[in-house]
C-alpha cells in the first residue's frame, strides 16, 4: 500500500511540475525563432534567417550570437538574423566569448584563439587551453607541462 501511494503522488508531482514550466517551442514559420532563458520566465528571442537545414545544431549562445555546425561537425559563429561572423570551418569553437574578444577553438586537435570577428590571433598550437580570464592570461598545456600565456600567445610562465 505505501509503495502504491508513493508511485501516485510521484506521478502527481510529476504533472504539477511539468505543468507549470513555461517551455516555448521555436517558431514555425519563416525566420526560424531561437529561444533561450536562464528560467522559465525570461526568455530572449533572436531570428535566424536563412535554411535551417544547411546545419546540423544550432544554439544560442547568448549576446546575439548562434553557434552552428554542418554535416561534417564543423563549427562557426552567426549573429541574430544569420550574418557569418565566422565561417563552419572548424572543428569545435567556444559558445564563451572572454572579456578580452578572444574565443578559444580547436582544428586538428591544437587549440588556439580566434578574436570576435572571427580572426585567427593565436594560431591553434596548444594540446588543451583555457578561456583567457580577466587579467589578459590564459592557462594552456603543452606536453604534460601547463603554462600562463598572455594575449599575444607567448609564454610568460609556468601555470602553479
Amino acid at each position: 500500500m505505501k509503495r502504491k501511494t508513493f508511485i501516485i503522488l510521484a506521478a502527481i508531482l510529476s504533472v504539477i511540475l511539468l505543468s507549470s514550466c513555461n517551455v516555448q517551442q521555436p517558431n514555425s514559420s519563416s525566420p526560424s525563432e531561437f529561444e533561450r532563458g536562464e528560467n522559465a520566465s525570461e526568455f530572449e528571442t533572436i531570428e535566424y534567417i536563412g535554411n535551417e537545414s544547411e546545419f546540423e545544431t544550432i544554439e544560442y549562445i547568448g549576446d546575439g550570437y548562434i553557434r552552428v555546425s554542418n554535416d561534417d561537425g564543423k563549427y562557426g559563429i552567426l549573429k541574430n538574423g544569420g550574418e557569418v561572423v565566422i565561417e563552419p570551418q572548424y572543428d569545435w569553437i567556444s559558445p564563451v566569448l572572454a572579456k578580452n574578444g578572444y574565443r578559444l577553438f580547436r582544428q586538428n586537435d591544437l587549440y588556439g584563439y580566434l578574436n570576435e570577428n572571427g580572426n585567427v590571433v593565436i594560431e591553434p598550437q596548444f594540446e588543451d587551453a583555457n578561456a583567457f580570464r580577466s587579467d589578459g592570461t590564459a592557462l594552456i598545456r603543452i606536453g604534460l607541462t601547463f603554462y600562463l600565456i598572455d594575449e599575444t600567445g607567448e609564454i610568460i610562465g609556468l601555470a602553479d
